[in-house]
């Protein structure tokens, strides 16, 4: 009996992955826009990510990745080198995660570069955040810190989940990140779309952690998701 209910439980695994990743793509809408550029989703079987932002987050990242050049590009948080064959070329640091090619760091504190593009796919929500002890205020310096990183035209792109953590989401809604932000919202299991400037604004003034916000519900992992773009902190005046 265990054997049976092993084969059954692999085989609608396999059905599933088929169905998300071979069937559903060619009957339904296959591409989202943020900012006016469009990208497909990624339906893949590794991480399930129809389930949760991966879905849309990772093609954003492996497309800043193409026109990037790998010796000048770090990634905080091993993420995007699972979805490519061979493995991307750039620079990783992650400070739990071993893996070939990954550094072993703190993003709070290593010094490298500096960078063309550092990108970081929903990593920063957990600095300080899922760390013992916690202080999840390190994520906002972890940005402050990495955007000293950049070459004078360098960009930093990260994805952070809103309702995760609080830290974060109050350097977003302030404007002490000093980012480009758009935000994506799930309209559906399946589905996602860019939130206009208003009601963008208009999430963060909802009661914590806010109906639709909410990290985890009604959707697995983020149901708005901040695409966020830094520049270089500016040198002083004179």
């Amino acid at each position: 009996m265990p054997t049976i209910r092993g084969a059954a439980r692999r085989a609608y695994g396999i059905g599933r992955d088929l169905t998300f990743t071979k069937l559903l793509p060619r009957i339904l809408d296959t591409r989202f826009v943020v900012d006016g550029r469009e990208y497909d989703y990624l339906w893949h079987p590794f991480e399930s990510t129809w389930r949760s932002e991966r879905a849309v987050e990772i093609p954003i990242g492996l497309a800043e990745l193409r026109n990037a050049d790998p010796r000048r590009t770090l990634e905080i948080g091993n993420v995007l080198r699972k979805y490519t064959s061979p493995p991307a070329r750039h620079l990783v640091v992650d400070r739990y995660e071993h893996a070939p090619g990954v550094i072993n760091a703190d993003a709070l504190t290593y010094s490298g570069g500096p960078y063309d593009l550092i990108v970081s796919i929903s990593t920063l929500k957990h600095i300080g955040y899922d760390e013992e002890p916690r202080d999840a205020a390190r994520a906002v310096r972890a940005v402050e810190h990495l955007r000293g990183l950049l070459r004078p035209e360098g960009t930093m792109l990260a994805t952070i989940p809103i309702g995760y953590n609080r830290d974060l989401d109050d350097a977003l809604r302030d404007g002490s990140l000093d980012a480009r932000v758009s935000h994506l919202a799930r309209t559906g299991r399946l589905r996602w779309e860019q939130l206009d400037a208003e009601t963008s604004r208009a999430i963060y003034g909802l009661p914590w952690p806010g109906a639709g916000v909410a990290y985890g519900w009604p959707w697995p992992g983020a149901n708005v998701l901040a695409v966020a773009r830094f520049t270089p902190p500016q040198a002083p005046a004179g």
